[in-house]
């Protein structure tokens, strides 16, 4: 907590929120769990899409912003 003005200043009551769930931590991994094998069960390679498909999407970006602007091609009109 950070004290402001003599204050305990909590963000939003999420040291409360910390507390009341820390006796519920195996039922919370277990219900995530359940939800990512529901979410992804059709696909081929299960929950692991949910690490690979933002992977891809971060080098598709780094590689249009880095790679692809930095080529300075203009675009050529014909007169």
């Amino acid at each position: 907590m950070i004290k402001i003005e003599g204050k305990k200043f909590d963000w939003f009551g999420l040291t409360d929120i910390l507390k009341e769930h820390k006796g519920k931590l195996r039922q919370i991994r277990m219900l995530s769990v359940n939800e990512l094998k529901k979410k992804y069960k059709g696909a081929a390679l299960g929950p692991l899409w949910a690490l690979i498909k933002p992977t891809f999407t971060l080098l598709i970006l780094w590689f249009a912003f880095e790679i692809g602007i930095k080529r300075h091609v203009g675009v050529q009109f014909k007169s």
